[in-house]
């Protein structure tokens, strides 16, 4: 499996300055010329409303598509060409976000598709790449995916999401004092293959840190 940089990842790392944008990520699977590349997408968007130390609301959403990835999860290859089309089979996919201490009290999800759990507390978080964030003030929630477990492949310039894991995750009540933060998001997936056998996940996790904003 190639970890190298491609131009879809330098491409994504432009939308990550963007204000707002939590995280969007696609890490490269496989790569053997002249066979395609193969990524897991993801599109994340998180910020909250307060008034003095008090949360409004929190919001955080995977249904909003950040260019250049679609809504929700998915898995895709690069290039606009049959070859690399196939079908993904994946299981146990969870979606982490962890947020200062407090921050959101009773967070909800709007899509039944997904299960929240949480808050837990523990030091570190491990995300993509290995990286390991400090995690000792914030609040740990986890969502557990029970939808659709197989699905095909998308297309670079595809619109289509992965059936079911588009969601929103709402919250108020919280308590927070500042104008910015830093959240880490992002999925955690058991294992994962393709039909064609050119790509396999196992144990793999693309949470990542990116600020959170007051609107």
């Amino acid at each position: 499996m190639s970890t190298s940089l491609t131009r879809r990842q330098v491409a994504k790392g432009a939308t990550w300055a963007t204000p707002v944008v939590a995280a969007t990520a696609a890490v490269p699977a496989y790569a053997a010329s002249p066979a395609p590349q193969y990524y897991i997408g993801k599109s994340v968007t998180a910020n909250y409303i307060r008034t003095g130390c008090t949360i409004n609301r929190f919001y955080l959403s995977t249904s909003v598509p950040v260019s250049p990835e679609v809504a929700g999860f998915s898995v895709g290859h690069i290039g606009n060409t049959t070859v690399g089309d196939t079908t993904a089979t994946l299981s146990g996919l969870t979606f982490t976000f962890a947020v200062p201490r407090r921050m959101v009290n009773n967070p909800t999800v709007d899509n039944p598709a997904w299960t929240i759990s949480g808050p837990v507390q523990q030091s570190t978080l491990t995300g993509r790449g290995g990286a390991t964030f400090n995690t000792t003030n914030y609040d740990i929630y986890t969502l557990q995916f029970n939808g659709a477990s197989t699905n095909p492949v998308v297309g670079e310039n595809a619109t289509q999401t992965w059936p079911g894991t588009a969601f929103t995750v709402t919250g108020t009540s919280g308590s927070y004092c500042y104008s910015s933060g830093t959240i880490y998001s992002g999925y955690n997936l058991q294992s994962m293959t393709l039909t064609n056998g050119r790509a396999q996940w196992n144990n793999y996790s693309n949470i990542e840190s990116r600020p959170i904003n007051q609107v």
